[in-house]
């Protein structure tokens, strides 16, 4: 089972690097075990959505989420990272990654192993600072994504509720929040 709670920052981290290291340090149990958990940053609210196997103490309160079903209709969104993870910004960047056709073709086969889609759409996020090395400026470039569709692989499908979707799932992207249309 998935589990989710929502943690009111009272400051939001200006980098990923800071952020990656807080969530750690409130959820991993040792750093020799791989990482069981899944979180997302909504930078408005300063709310930090976390998803794990299994409830943390202290936390919160934590829900279980209820399981996607094969032959559901659901709309799924979030913020993702394709295989790029980092863009260092020397003056302007190379717009040719962004071009739509260009973003449908990479982003299209993530949901399709799961969804049959009747919708997707794709947009730019802002970028942001890395801030592990501060001589250095490292972005990180999200995609905000919403995805329309029916579940065709339930399994696959719990399987990303779980443990996310694309890169940079361990600072902060990758985790879509799925909305049952039926």
């Amino acid at each position: 089972m998935v589990h989710e709670t929502v943690i009111k920052l009272e400051s939001v981290p200006k980098t990923l690097y800071e952020l990656h290291h807080r969530v750690w340090r409130m959820l991993a149990r040792s750093s020799e075990e791989p990482r069981d958990f899944l979180y997302a940053l909504d930078h408005d609210r300063g709310e930090l959505y976390v998803r794990a196997g299994s409830a943390r103490e202290g936390l919160g309160p934590w829900r279980e989420l209820e399981p996607l079903v094969e032959g559901r209709r659901y709309v799924a969104v979030g913020a993702l990272v394709l295989d790029a993870t980092r863009t260092r910004v020397r003056g302007q960047q190379a717009l040719g990654w962004r071009h739509p056709l260009v973003l449908e073709r990479r982003v299209r086969p993530m949901f399709e192993r799961f969804m049959r889609l009747e919708s997707l759409s794709i947009s730019p996020a802002r970028a942001e600072p890395f801030g592990k090395n501060t001589g250095q400026d490292i972005y990180f470039t999200p995609l905000r994504v919403r995805a329309k569709g029916t579940v065709i692989d339930a399994e696959a499908a719990n399987t990303v509720l779980q443990q996310g979707i694309g890169r940079a799932r361990a600072f902060g992207f990758g985790a879509l929040h799925f909305i049952s249309e039926d």
